[in-house]
C-alpha cells in the first residue's frame, strides 16, 4: 500500500496522543474545520452530515463514506456497535467497550470517534487505508483524495475541477462569532426568582402559585441539528445578511432555583455550531439586565413586546440603525389578558384547578405602536399569490397575543413609509410576532415567514416555498431567525425549517 502526502502549505508536525477509553470520546467539542473528500474522480456525497477536520484529523460519517468505498455497514442496537466489512477485512466499532475499535479482531490504537447528528464519525484515513485505498491530502484546498488505482483524472485535474468550490465552501465553513462568549461570563442571579412554593406539574408545564411556565432547555443534538439547518438556509441566500436570535423563556430568569435548567448553555453551544454566514445576536444579556421589568407573561408562554424591544435593539447594534427610547412610543394597555396556558389546561380535565389559578391571574398586556405608517397583508402562500386578509402591525382592539403582527401565518408582508429602502425577512416561531412590530420602524418592507405554515405542512395548503426563490422575488437585505428553545428542540419545527432549503 502506497501512502502519499502532497503539501502545498508548510505545516508544523504535531504529535497527537489520543486516549481511547469509552468515557473520553468527546472529540466533537473541539473546533472543527472544512474538508472535501474525493473518491477517485468524484466528490463523495455525505448528505446531511459532512466530514470535518478536528485536531488535525479528518472525520467522516462511517455509513456514507464506507458505502462509497463499496463496504457494507451494519449497526447492532443490541450490542450498540457498528461493523464495517469489505472483502476479508472487518472493522468493529464498540462505543461502550474499553477496546472500542478493532480490525479483524485486533485493537486499533489511537482511533477516536464521536457522534454528530446521530451519525458515527471515524477518521476517514483509517477507514480508507484499512480497506486498501491510497490517501492524498491537498492542504491549500483542504481536499482529501482517496484512490484505488482506477482513477482517470490527475491531481492537477482534480484541483482544477474541485479547487474553486472547495475554497468557497471552506470560506463559508468558518464559525460564527458567539457573542455569549464575549464580554465576560454571565452570572445568573436569584434576585428575580420565584420561591419554590405551591408548585404543581402538568406534563412539561409548572404552575408556581398562579404563574405557569415550561420546563425548557436546548440539548446538544437539538442545537446542533437546528444550527445545521439554518446554516444551509443562510448558504442559499449569499447576498443577504443573516442573523440568529435565540430567545430564552421565562423560566430562565424567574423559575425557582430548584426548577432552573440553564438555557444559556444550550443557546451558546448552538451559536457555536453556526457558520460564519450567520451573525448570532445576544438577546440574553439585555433581557437579563431588564429582568425586573415585565418581560414575560404569567399566563402565556411568550415574551412581551417590551422584551422583544430589547432584543430588537441588540439586533440593530449588529445590523445597523437605531430605534427611539421605549417610553417614547404610544402605548395601549389592557389589564385583563389571560394567555395560552388557560386553553392548554382546559384540555386536561384533571388539571382544571390549575386552569382556575391561571384564569384568576388576568395581567397586563402592553402594546407599543410603531411610529411609521404601514400596510400589512397576510397571504396563504409564500409567493404572494393567494391573498388571505389585511392586518395591522399592532392591533389595539385585540386582547390576545395575536395583537402582534396578526399572529402566526404562512406569509405576512408589511410595506411602510420608514423611508430606508431596506427589506427584512423574519423566519420565526410565534416569538417573532412581537419582534416584527419593532422592525416596522426601520424597514420599508418586512416579510414574515412561519415555516410551519408553508410547504403544505400540517394541513396547510400553502404550496412550496424555497428561500432562494423567495429571495429572488423580494431581494431582502437582512434575514433574521427568531426562535425560542422549544422550537430548537422540536423535530416538527426543525423539519419545517429544513423544508425551506432549496
Amino acid at each position: 500500500m502506497i501512502i502519499k502526502r502532497k503539501r502545498y502549505i508548510l505545516l508544523n508536525i504535531l504529535i497527537l496522543i489520543f486516549i481511547c477509553i469509552a468515557e473520553c470520546h468527546d472529540v466533537s467539542a473541539a473546533d472543527s474545520d472544512y474538508v472535501m473528500i474525493v473518491l477517485n474522480d468524484s466528490r463523495v456525497d455525505f448528505g446531511d452530515t459532512e466530514p470535518e477536520i478536528i485536531n488535525y484529523r479528518t472525520y467522516a460519517p462511517i455509513r456514507s463514506f464506507s458505502n462509497s468505498l463499496g463496504a457494507d455497514v451494519e449497526w447492532d442496537n443490541a450490542s450498540y456497535s457498528a461493523t464495517l466489512k469489505k472483502g476479508g477485512t472487518v472493522i468493529n466499532v464498540l462505543p461502550n467497550a474499553e477496546t472500542s475499535v478493532l480490525v479483524n479482531g485486533t485493537a486499533a490504537e489511537g482511533i477516536e470517534f464521536y457522534f454528530k447528528n446521530e451519525r458515527l464519525m471515524l477518521p476517514y484515513r483509517f477507514i480508507a487505508e484499512t480497506f486498501g485505498y491510497t490517501v492524498d491530502f491537498f492542504d491549500a484546498y483542504n481536499i482529501a483524495r482517496v484512490t484505488d488505482g482506477t482513477q482517470k483524472m490527475s491531481d492537477v485535474q482534480i484541483l482544477e475541477t474541485y479547487g474553486e468550490t472547495a475554497l468557497d465552501e471552506w470560506k463559508r465553513f468558518g464559525k460564527a462569532v458567539n457573542p455569549l462568549r464575549e464580554g465576560g461570563e454571565i452570572v445568573i442571579g436569584d434576585g428575580t426568582r420565584m420561591a419554590y412554593d405551591d408548585v404543581s406539574v402538568s406534563g412539561s408545564i409548572y404552575v408556581v402559585g398562579n404563574v405557569a411556565f415550561e420546563e425548557m432547555r436546548i440539548t446538544k443534538n437539538g442545537g446542533a441539528t437546528y444550527a445545521a439547518i439554518i446554516n444551509d438556509i443562510a448558504a442559499a441566500v449569499p447576498n443577504a445578511n443573516v442573523y440568529s436570535i435565540l430567545v430564552p423563556t421565562a423560566s430562565e430568569f424567574y423559575a425557582p432555583k430548584e426548577l432552573f435548567r440553564n438555557q444559556l448553555e444550550g443557546i451558546s453551544e448552538t451559536y457555536d455550531r453556526m457558520s460564519s454566514d450567520i451573525t448570532p445576536i445576544d438577546a440574553y444579556r439585555p433581557l437579563y439586565e431588564h429582568s425586573y421589568e415585565k418581560l414575560y407573561f404569567a399566563t402565556d408562554h411568550h415574551w412581551t413586546q417590551r422584551a422583544a424591544y430589547y432584543a430588537y435593539r441588540a439586533f440593530l447594534e449588529k445590523a445597523g440603525g437605531s430605534i427611539d427610547a421605549l417610553d417614547s412610543f404610544q402605548k395601549y394597555d389592557s389589564y385583563n389578558f389571560v394567555g395560552y396556558w388557560s386553553s392548554y389546561l382546559s384540555a386536561l380535565p384533571s388539571q382544571r384547578y390549575l386552569k382556575a389559578k391561571i384564569d384568576a391571574n388576568a395581567e397586563l398586556l402592553e402594546r407599543f405602536m410603531p411610529k411609521v405608517y404601514s400596510e400589512g397583508v397576510i397571504y396563504a402562500d409564500g409567493y404572494m399569490q393567494n391573498f388571505y386578509r389585511n392586518v395591522q402591525a399592532v392591533d389595539p382592539a385585540i386582547i390576545a397575543y395575536r395583537t402582534f403582527a396578526g399572529g402566526d401565518n404562512t406569509l405576512t408582508v408589511f410595506v411602510t413609509n420608514a423611508g430606508t429602502g431596506r427589506k427584512i425577512c423574519i423566519i420565526k416561531d410565534s416569538y417573532g410576532d412581537a419582534f416584527t412590530t419593532w422592525a416596522i420602524n426601520n424597514y420599508s418592507e418586512v416579510y414574515v415567514i412561519d415555516p410551519r405554515y408553508n410547504n403544505n405542512l400540517y394541513g396547510h395548503d400553502s404550496g412550496e416555498l424555497k428561500i432562494d426563490k423567495f429571495y429572488d422575488m423580494t431581494h431582502f437585505d437582512d434575514l433574521v431567525f427568531v426562535n425560542y428553545p422549544g422550537s430548537v428542540e422540536s423535530v416538527g419545527y426543525r423539519y419545517s425549517l429544513g423544508a425551506l432549503i432549496p
